[in-house]
């Protein structure tokens, strides 16, 4: 039986995750500060489910040029015995400003088996400005300067991460559509977050929770095929702490489901 396929694409399965993570906006901003959450990554392969990563995201403020502004921090990570197989060290950093969550700064330093990518940009005016490198197996790939314009409302992966928990899906009927405009690796996707009303999943420790449920349109890639869609459930309170996110890969499926 050939070992399972799980190609230099657990940075999609963090962003993946990533679109559910997110600050609540203006008055409850604050409440967010020092919330650090743990979640387990598991892979399914076949019949197996191999718990085969782990994914923290926390958040502080910090003073820059006398402002306060939020700092978004998130790791991932293959835990030791799937290293073996493809190990994986994902960092990705956002600094946001408190006033209507707006991006101000971007980096991410991926590497994932013999592929390391480090992208960061800063936001002026309606355009991204910073650099973008690549390499495999320490030869370079990419390495260019970053200089584009993108839409207003774009934001990076983590950024957005901390817009979404700012929905009130809970206002919301069931079928209602959010745009968001995302922008991974220079590009920028225009995605939909979908409301489905209240179900309560059965978590592995056997635990049903109500939830509010919801799913988004994933982006083409190496491991998602374009128009599927992940599935998110989100406590059924004021946080919407993200509790488990689902989605279909080219081969298999993930999961991935709140420690702590």
């Amino acid at each position: 039986m050939p070992r399972p396929t799980f190609r230099p694409t657990f940075c999609k399965i963090l962003t993946t995750l990533a679109l559910t993570l997110t600050l609540t906006a203006n008055a409850q901003t604050t409440e967010r500060m020092g919330e650090r959450l743990r979640y387990d990554v598991y892979y399914n392969w076949g019949f197996i489910w191999l718990n085969a990563g782990r994914a923290t995201f926390d958040t502080d403020t910090l003073l820059l040029d006398g402002r306060t502004v939020i700092r978004g921090r998130s790791l991932g990570t293959t835990l030791p015995g799937y290293d073996f197989f493809y190990r994986v060290r994902d960092t990705f950093e956002c600094l946001i400003d408190t006033a209507g969550l707006r991006p101000i700064r971007f980096q991410q330093a991926n590497h994932e088996g013999r592929l390391s990518t480090i992208n960061h940009w800063h936001y002026a005016h309606g355009r991204i400005a910073g650099h973008a490198f690549r390499s495999r197996g320490g030869r370079e790939i990419t390495n260019h300067p970053i200089d584009l314009a993108v839409d207003p409302q774009a934001t990076d992966v983590l950024t957005m991460v901390y817009r979404a928990r700012s929905i009130d899906f809970g206002r919301q009927q069931p079928g209602h559509q959010t745009p968001i405009s995302l922008i991974i690796n220079g590009e920028t996707f225009g995605l939909r977050l979908t409301y489905h009303g209240l179900e309560s999943p059965t978590l592995r420790n056997g635990q049903t929770p109500l939830c509010r449920k919801f799913s988004t349109t994933l982006v083409a890639g190496t491991i998602f095929e374009g128009g599927q869609e992940m599935t998110i459930y989100v406590s059924n309170d004021r946080r919407q702490v993200p509790i488990l996110v689902e989605a279909k890969v080219l081969v298999g499926s993930v999961r991935a489901e709140l420690v702590n």
